[in-house]
């Protein structure tokens, strides 16, 4: 009598791929950005551009809570994104538009400010990242809160163990097969 075989434990890596071109699940921006939101906090929304409008409620740390509307247009020319960051106690609704595609940005929030203990008040910022085009685009969306001190400025994201940023979406994206088909849907109409 043989002996049983044991499983093999090991890790297979899978590439990333595009999904097929007959794949329908990959028919809107939202397909391919759900998986990468936290459904507690945040929806998506397909729009009439092939783009995308992410609604979001952000826990920051138990203090408070804030509103980040994102509309991602990834098959428009430029590729771009707008922001609408709201916070209802303190009345703030601060719009950012037209965020391109670049380096890593930070977007300060002006009144939106937490208490920080033996420091003083640490300011909202929001940090953008959209980089790459549509065959290859890294997208990162977050929060972050930074603070003026006697040696400097300091962001949550620097510090150990770092609370921040408290990320909404963060990816790399091949948007190709969609913004072909919206081009595509243009010429034959």
């Amino acid at each position: 009598m043989p002996a049983p075989v044991q499983p093999v434990n090991k890790t297979v890596t899978v590439p990333i791929r595009p999904p097929p071109k007959s794949d329908l699940r990959f028919t809107s921006a939202c397909s391919y950005l759900d998986p990468f939101l936290d459904p507690t906090y945040c929806s998506c929304t397909d729009t009439s551009t092939l783009g995308a409008s992410l609604v979001c409620n952000v826990d920051v740390l138990g203090i408070d809570t804030i509103g980040v509307k994102a509309d991602i247009e990834p098959c428009a020319t430029p590729l771009h994104m707008d922001l609408d960051v709201t916070e209802a106690a303190l009345g703030i609704d601060y719009p950012i538009a037209n965020i391109e595609a670049g380096d890593q940005q930070y977007f300060p929030i002006p009144g939106l400010d937490w208490p920080v203990p033996f420091v003083g008040d640490a300011g909202a910022q929001m940090v953008v990242t959209i980089d790459g085009n549509i065959a290859a685009l890294r997208l990162t969306l977050g929060v972050d809160a930074c603070a003026t001190t006697v040696i400097g400025t300091a962001c949550g994201s620097t510090l150990d163990p770092a609370d921040f940023p408290i990320n909404i979406l963060t990816g790399e994206f091949n948007f190709s097969d969609l913004c072909t088909a919206k081009n595509k849907e243009v010429v034959e109409a």
